[in-house]
């Protein structure tokens, strides 16, 4: 059974984000913590619906900055 961690990561390759690369995802139990960097907003809110997106998310920290 894939992990949450391998799940959210599959899912920001599969959109083909040259950002996605940039992006750390740290799991503890159900909570997620996203850091990294992306070019806008409209990167980054399609980084949080990755995560958001994916089985057994309950909370999310989002430390994604926008350069």
């Amino acid at each position: 059974m894939p992990s949450i961690k391998a799940d959210i990561e599959t899912t920001l390759k599969r959109r083909a984000n040259r950002d996605s690369q940039n992006i750390l995802v740290d799991v503890r139990g159900d909570r997620v913590t996203v850091t990294g960097n992306v070019r806008s907003r409209f990167e980054r809110e399609l980084v949080m619906l990755a995560v958001w997106g994916t089985p057994g998310v309950r909370d999310v920290v989002n430390n994604i900055s926008i350069s």
